[in-house]
């Protein structure tokens, strides 16, 4: 449908939704395909974002474009330090010293990132697209899989990390943080009923 509709894009909780990038939301299409669509579309909210986004010039037409190559070294940048558990602040004082030794390189040049950069990139790219991948791999071979959590008070706030483990074929055990979420209750139903919600969000 993305050839018909240029505001449709893949949703990151399945086959069975679609995303709307001028509604910036999920339509779940299970029950009538096409139809639920055309009923999102048909709403007062997606015709009002319609009209706004046609009378409304692209804010990125006011910025400089952003070479792909220094996006992925600020990817790698921000990869690097999740990896090894560096601090997002000390990323800032890596890429400064990149641009010193690296003088001569037009991405170095071009390289920024920030701790509100690099949350950013960690948060809307990294997360998102490596637990697809991990999500992807489980529904691709039909895996087994198991589930995790326990609440851990902060304050008055009962927070709840939701891990999934499984068997990669090349990499062995794999662990992943699927959501992280808070909760007043903890009750074992409450609990239970929260894990059948969150999968359910991501078409499991």
């Amino acid at each position: 449908w993305s050839k018909e509709f240029a505001f449709i894009a893949k949703s990151r909780k399945g086959d069975h939704h679609v995303f709307c990038s001028l509604c910036s939301c999920d339509i779940d299409i299970s029950n009538c395909g096409k139809g639920d669509l055309n009923r999102h579309i048909s709403s007062e909210k997606h015709k009002l974002n319609s009209r706004s986004a046609t009378t409304s010039t692209n804010i990125q037409t006011f910025f400089k474009t952003h070479d792909k190559n220094v996006t992925a070294a600020e990817l790698c940048k921000v990869f690097h330090a999740i990896k090894h558990h560096h601090s997002y602040r000390s990323i800032d004082c890596s890429v400064k010293v990149d641009k010193t030794i690296y003088r001569g390189s037009s991405v170095a040049k071009d390289l920024t990132c920030g701790k509100t950069k690099a949350e950013a990139l960690s948060v809307n790219v990294l997360a998102p697209y490596s637990i697809q991948k991990h999500l992807d791999y489980i529904k691709a071979n039909d895996l087994y899989f198991s589930l995790a959590t326990d609440a851990s008070n902060k304050g008055s706030t009962k927070c709840f990390p939701l891990v999934l483990r499984y068997f990669n074929f090349e990499e062995g055990i794999q662990h992943f943080l699927l959501d992280f979420y808070s909760d007043s209750h903890e009750s074992s139903q409450t609990v239970a009923m929260e894990i059948f919600e969150k999968l359910k969000d991501f078409d499991f």
